[in-house]
């Protein structure tokens, strides 16, 4: 496990779990081929709030997320995701008798940040809340975050 990430990362210190095999193989097809160096033996799963759960996958330099319902990952460098936190959004398709998207971001931020700004595209800003190094929210319409440290 790189030293950078130990350190910046709590959730990483925690006994590890690999991943199973389908989830391992949905990460590799969505960032694959790009030199992440993915280091599933050192992965972490990690409930979120919203009562589901994410998988932190540290990278040669890289760290990763994953969600799966749907299939969302994204990598991005240990330092970036350091300074600015990283994001991925599950793009839902609307329920029965709906007619709405429903979009969740899942987050992965650095100790010492607590809480995160989500901006919808639509809409007022709100708060999600930092546990264990991941956040996660819900909304009708695209999201950008911003880490309040």
């Amino acid at each position: 496990m790189p030293a950078r990430q130990l350190r910046a990362f709590s959730i990483l210190r925690a006994p590890p779990e690999t991943p199973p095999l389908n989830d391992r193989l949905a990460m590799e097809k969505t960032v694959e081929g790009r030199g992440f160096g993915l280091m599933f033996e050192l992965a972490h799963r990690v409930p979120t709030l919203l009562g589901e759960y994410t998988w932190i996958v540290p990278g040669d330099g890289y760290i990763c997320i994953m969600a799966n319902r749907p299939i969302v990952a994204g990598c991005n460098t240990t330092l970036e995701t350091i300074q600015r936190g990283m994001a991925v959004v599950a793009i839902h398709p609307p329920l029965p008798h709906h007619s709405a998207k429903r979009y969740v971001l899942y987050g992965i931020a650095p100790d010492g940040v607590h809480t995160v700004v989500v901006k919808p595209e639509h809409g007022r800003r709100a708060i999600a809340r930092v546990l264990n190094n991941v956040y996660s929210y819900r909304a009708s319409t695209m999201l950008y975050t911003t880490l309040v440290r």
